[in-house]
């Protein structure tokens, strides 16, 4: 499940503090988001800095768990205050109201995977200082491989060169590198380019309900193209 607090002003578009306003609450559980409750709330008028913070405290428990906020800037003392002292994540987007939610979400969720892939404990890659997964066995936690993504657009389309990656960390086997990635990273679509499939591939892409299309030829300097293709919610 995920939330996003939304800025909105009185024609319902994504504003800036510094128009009159109201904070929507979203959530979404299947990819289809809801508009939970309305909450009064306005920085107009409020100039000083213990008048801004006040005001932020007092809208921080109304919106529950929730830590991602939309608005029409990034920028100022106000969203500052949100991200650095409450631990709010702060985007701005362009586009409908729903295109932007949709955009934010992507990007939260990529967020979140990124952190859990640079291989640090304590963003929850593993609990208790174990190992997440089961195939990883010469780390704790997944090694960070978002260094070797290529984002290829917005959708969430990525490549992946694992003859790269094993080349530049010889002591990691192709499990260590593609599984935590095929069970965390949000991607719609991800292009892994390698010599040769690896033997384990089909069988964990069925496990995972991935569609996966394989592509051999001549003209692929890699040898083997695999693609991977999440299925629409």
């Amino acid at each position: 499940m995920m939330k996003i607090a939304v800025y909105l002003n009185d024609k319902d578009e994504v504003a800036t503090f510094r128009e009159k306003g109201s904070v929507r609450l979203y959530e979404s559980s299947d990819g289809r988001w809801r508009a939970e409750k309305e909450i009064p709330f306005s920085l107009v008028g409020v100039t000083t800095l213990g008048g801004i913070r006040q005001a932020l405290l007092d809208l921080v428990p109304k919106l529950e768990d929730c830590t991602t906020f939309l608005s029409g800037d990034i920028n100022g003392i106000a969203y500052v205050f949100l991200r650095d002292e409450l631990g709010f994540s702060i985007w701005k987007s362009e586009g409908s109201l729903e295109e932007q939610i949709n955009i934010v979400a992507q990007k939260e969720k990529e967020a979140r995977a990124i952190a859990k892939l640079k291989g640090d404990c304590s963003k929850g890659c593993c609990s208790t200082g174990k190992k997440k997964h089961s195939d990883a066995e010469k780390s704790e936690c997944p090694p960070d491989m978002t260094p070797f993504l290529v984002k290829t657009n917005d959708k969430g389309d990525y490549t992946l060169s694992l003859i790269e990656v094993m080349k530049q960390n010889p002591s990691l086997n192709s499990r260590e590198i593609l599984i935590p990635i095929m069970e965390d990273f949000p991607f719609r679509k991800l292009e892994i380019l390698c010599d040769h499939l690896p033997k384990w591939f089909t069988r964990k892409t069925d496990d995972l309900h991935l569609k996966a299309e394989i592509e051999t030829s001549e003209r692929l300097e890699t040898g083997v193209k695999a693609t991977l293709i999440h299925a629409p919610a």
